[in-house]
């Protein structure tokens, strides 16, 4: 099985499938960071009167976060936005191993200067961006990739509950505010006139 393993060639993913795999990384890892804000800072966080409060919450919360962001490919050189698209992270010199975590870790620091790897990889003949370059990195297609069905029902998935917390949050949010319940009050007297 090493024999097979050895000789097994990867194809280069496209650059279309890296974008598309890079959105839904940054949707996901967005989301949960911002979720996971929202849900320390509570419903009412809007009337907030202590910004020193609100601002060590979100410090506390968003340092793990983007610490987990940029850690997202550590898995099998695989995030959630690669498993769907189905392409994955490998060592641009023997693309049968696997980067180390420091070097998939580096190379998804990059991503704080977005704009610069994109343009590096829309005019890269390798379909590199930068932070592949720099860590010797290549993204292939997933021989071993799932089934479509599991992927596009992911997808799905998590598109659902990002609308329902959205929902569900802003709504709360909203209700919870100072002005929504001097609107309220508002309404109610101007209905008994």
């Amino acid at each position: 099985m090493t024999e097979q393993t050895a000789e097994l060639t990867f194809i280069k993913s496209s650059r279309k499938r890296r974008i598309v795999a890079f959105l839904i990384d940054h949707s996901v890892m967005s989301f949960l960071i911002v979720s996971i804000v929202f849900t320390a800072l509570g419903s009412n966080f809007m009337d907030e009167n202590n910004p020193v409060k609100m601002v060590t919450t979100m410090f506390f919360v968003m340092v793990p976060g983007l610490i987990l962001y940029f850690a997202k490919d550590s898995f099998k050189g695989i995030s959630p936005g690669k498993w769907i698209m189905g392409i994955m992270v490998r060592d641009d010199n023997n693309q049968n191993e696997i980067p180390s975590f420091g070097r998939l870790y580096l190379r998804n620091l990059f991503l704080i200067i977005w704009p610069v790897e994109f343009i590096v990889l829309a005019t890269s003949d390798q379909k590199k961006r930068l932070g592949d370059k720099v860590t010797k990195t290549i993204v292939v297609k997933n021989p071993n990739k799932p089934k479509q069905l599991p992927r596009i029902l992911a997808l799905v998935t998590l598109g659902v509950i990002f609308f329902v917390f959205v929902f569900l949050f802003a709504g709360n949010a909203m209700k919870n505010s100072d002005a929504y319940k001097v609107s309220i009050n508002e309404i109610e007297k101007m209905k008994k006139l």
